[in-house]
């Protein structure tokens, strides 16, 4: 299905996954070569068990009251024993259209949650009016790619939210896994979707809580030349697959020998006399 342009509330992960348009981490593929993200892109897409622990996460935060309506916590049994296959048939059977969640996934989520709620700048933030589970779809202006996002919490012209799990929340820290995982990319995808759509320059930040005790969170909004920064990614690899689409050539590595180094760092380690 390729969706309208406009902005969608309500719409379940499995409808958004099956939208055929481009999405920021598809394009990530584009950093290895236009052939994985060809093939990306013609991939359906499945919610993976970190995907599922974070949607999990955002409903307890986003909507408290629905959390236990939504996710039951799996029994203990060995499911190797006949009694313990009965026990779980038997939970099975009575999920009635609810999502399992193990017993330290639930405790870890909880505490999360709380975490979040008891930190005063993430709550103020995420009690502005507006909608949760937010999707946005757009042509870019340049190609004419048809492309989508989806973000945590939304109010046009007011703030976009986005909640990340993090083994450490520090600055330091998580300024490397801004990097690592592309996030100053994504949230230039967002900055550029909902403007496409509303016309509104909306501010963008990043509750990051970490996924152990003691559960700390920090809030950010990243720097504007580090947005910058994903922006050019972005629009770099969105014309490259708008040329591949083009020209019908979706092209790998190289074809010929490449003269290959070390890497930089290993490079300045033997420079240094390190090795």
């Amino acid at each position: 299905m390729i969706p309208d342009i406009g902005i969608y509330t309500n719409v379940p992960c499995e409808e958004y996954f099956a939208w055929e348009a481009m999405n920021r981490s598809t394009l990530e593929h584009a950093a290895r070569s236009v052939l994985h993200l060809h093939t990306a892109m013609n991939t359906p897409s499945k919610s993976t068990p970190a995907m599922d622990l974070g949607t999990a996460l955002h409903c307890a935060v986003l909507e408290p009251d629905a959390y236990s309506r939504r996710y039951v916590v799996a029994p203990k049994v060995d499911r190797r024993t006949t009694e313990g296959k009965a026990t779980w048939e038997s939970f099975v059977a009575s999920l009635e259209g609810k999502s399992i969640v193990d017993a330290d996934d639930d405790a870890a989520v909880r505490a999360m949650a709380d975490s979040i709620r008891s930190h005063p700048q993430a709550a103020t933030l995420l009690d502005v009016p507006g909608d949760s589970e937010v999707c946005v779809v757009w042509d870019d202006a340049e190609t004419g790619i048809r492309c989508k996002a989806r973000i945590d919490r939304y109010a046009a012209g007011t703030i976009g939210v986005d909640i990340k799990t993090t083994a450490n929340a520090s600055p330091s820290a998580f300024a490397k896994s801004v990097f690592d995982y592309g996030y100053h990319r994504q949230v230039a995808w967002y900055a550029d979707g909902f403007f496409a759509v509303t016309g509104k320059a909306t501010p963008f930040v990043i509750v990051a809580v970490e996924n152990s005790a003691p559960w700390a969170v920090c809030v950010y909004r990243l720097e504007d030349e580090a947005v910058g920064f994903g922006r050019d990614d972005n629009r770099r690899w969105l014309r490259m697959y708008a040329d591949a689409v083009r020209t019908q050539r979706f092209d790998g590595y190289s074809d010929g020998v490449v003269a290959l180094g070390l890497p930089a760092w290993a490079h300045n380690r033997y420079v240094k006399g390190e090795i």
